[in-house]
C-alpha cells in the first residue's frame, strides 16, 4: 500500500539541540538529577510554564518523598523569581533545526503527502516548535504533544490520535524519529509496515 503520510518525531529529529534545555533544568534545580525534573513534568500538564516551575518545588523541595540519603533541613530550596526568570532566558533561545528539516517539509507538501508532529512535551518545551517557525507548516490539529493529549510515547494512543486526525490506517503512514521502541515499534504494533527510523541519536 502506498504511503499516504510521515509522522514525526520533534527532539532529536526535526529539532536537534536540546543542550540548553536540559543546562536550564541542571542550573534551576540543584540537588535533582535531569531525569527526575524532565519526567515529572511530561507526566504533568500544568496551567503554564510558571506553574510547572512551583509544583516542582513544591514537590521536590517543600514536601519532598522520603529520601534516605538527604535530609530535608539540607535541601537548597530554589527561588521561584530566579528560577522564571532563567526559564524566560532559555525561552528565548531558538532550538536549532535539523538542516533538512525544512526542505524536507515542503517537499512532502508539494508532492500533497500529509505529515503530522508526535512528541513527548512538557510546559518548558511546548512551543519549540513555534520557535523554530516550523509550526507553520503543520495542519493545525496535526501538531499532538503529550501533555495536552494526556498520553506520552510510546502509548498506542498518542499514535492513534494521529491517525484519526489523518483519517488513515498505520498501513498508510511511516513514523520518523530517533528511537526504535517510542518511534518505530509502536507504529508497527497498531499494524503499520515499513516504519523508518533515525538511529544516529539515543534520546
Amino acid at each position: 500500500m502506498n504511503k499516504k503520510a510521515v509522522l514525526f518525531d520533534l527532539w532529536k529529529t526535526l529539532i536537534v539541540d536540546t543542550g540548553s534545555y536540559k543546562q536550564f533544568i541542571l542550573e534551576s534545580f540543584p540537588q535533582k538529577t535531569y531525569e527526575e525534573i524532565h519526567h515529572f513534568a511530561l507526566e504533568n500538564d500544568f496551567r503554564s510554564a510558571r506553574n510547572c516551575i512551583s509544583n516542582i518545588i513544591r514537590t521536590f523541595y517543600i514536601n519532598p518523598q522520603k529520601d534516605k540519603n538527604q535530609k530535608k533541613e539540607d535541601m537548597i530550596i530554589p527561588d521561584e523569581e530566579k528560577v522564571f526568570r532563567m526559564y524566560l532566558k532559555f525561552h528565548e533561545s531558538i532550538p536549532e533545526l535539523n538542516p533538512y528539516a525544512i526542505t524536507t517539509l515542503l517537499e512532502l507538501k508539494k508532492r500533497n503527502i500529509r505529515f503530522a508532529l508526535i512528541s513527548n512535551s512538557n510546559n518548558f518545551l511546548e512551543d519549540a516548535h513555534i520557535r523554530t517557525h516550523i509550526d507553520s507548516l503543520f495542519e493545525n490539529d496535526l501538531i499532538i504533544l503529550s501533555h495536552k493529549i494526556g498520553y506520552k510515547k510510546p502509548h498506542p494512543r498518542i499514535y492513534q490520535a494521529a491517525l484519526e486526525r489523518l483519517c488513515m490506517t498505520p498501513q498508510e503512514v511511516i513514523m520518523i524519529g530517533d528511537q526504535v521502541e517510542k518511534d518505530v515499534l509502536p507504529i508497527e504494533k497498531l499494524g503499520g509496515k515499513d516504519t523508518v527510523a533515525l538511529l544516529e541519536s539515543s534520546g
